[in-house]
């Protein structure tokens, strides 16, 4: 509860705080009279109500209406009406640029196949020895060699270190570096990856709240994202 609380006071002072600038912004180009202890107060008051959810922002923008009205005591429109819809369309503009600086970059990487080492065809790695019958090349794991037993792949799983995941349903990404290379995967993507023991075939099969799952020469191995 603490921490939830914590989380939500910090929501609410950034979004506040980026309306009280925006709506500053707006008065100052209008060169309308104001006083800050009011446009302060507007502010939070419109930005705690937007955090309440289904009908907030829809309570929020006829509240700012009416307090951006009272602090500048201009017309309600368009002084006061112009005012709160171009900062709540800019609020808009920085909330999406926001999200895309914390999404990253969803391009696939230029590592992804092993940097500068030539990528192994899924065919060739499909086409080594296996235990029992030969796989299927239609098989979703016929791709991954049945020669690694768990504490194997556990082993090669430990050189892996995880620098960062992209939770996006069936779009999931994930980066790790092996060695002094980085590579990115996509949910249910295969690559060669460069290891102490070779060439090894990894693919990114399953992602946890706290671990990925990694299929390794056709092991499947829980890796921690925070390994202690």
């Amino acid at each position: 509860m603490p921490a939830q609380i914590l989380i939500l006071a910090v929501e609410f002072l950034i979004h506040s705080g980026i309306l009280l600038a925006l709506l500053w912004i707006m008065i100052k180009l209008q060169k309308l009279d104001y006083h800050f202890l009011g446009l302060l107060g507007s502010a939070a008051l419109a930005g705690g109500l937007d955090m309440i959810p289904h009908f907030g922002h829809m309570l929020a923008v006829p509240v700012l209406y009416i307090c951006i009205w009272k602090v500048t005591r201009s017309s309600i429109f368009p002084d006061a009406a112009f005012t709160v819809v171009i900062a709540y369309a800019l609020m808009f503009c920085v909330n999406l640029f926001i999200m895309g600086m914390l999404m990253g970059d969803l391009r696939p990487s230029d590592n992804e196949m092993g940097g500068d080492e030539s990528p192994v065809p899924e065919r060739a790695v499909a086409a080594q020895p296996s235990v029992g019958a030969n796989p299927s090349l239609k098989d979703p794991d016929a791709n991954s060699v049945q020669t690694t037993n768990t504490l194997e792949a556990e082993a090669i799983a430990h050189q892996f270190s995880i620098k960062g995941i992209t939770r996006n349903a069936g779009q999931s990404s994930l980066t790790f570096q092996s060695g002094k290379k980085t590579y990115t995967l996509f949910l249910n993507q295969l690559v060669s990856v460069q290891t102490d023991d070779g060439l090894v075939s990894v693919r990114f099969i399953d992602l946890g709240p706290d671990w990925v799952g990694l299929d390794i020469r056709g092991t499947r191995v829980k890796c921690p994202l925070h390994p202690q």
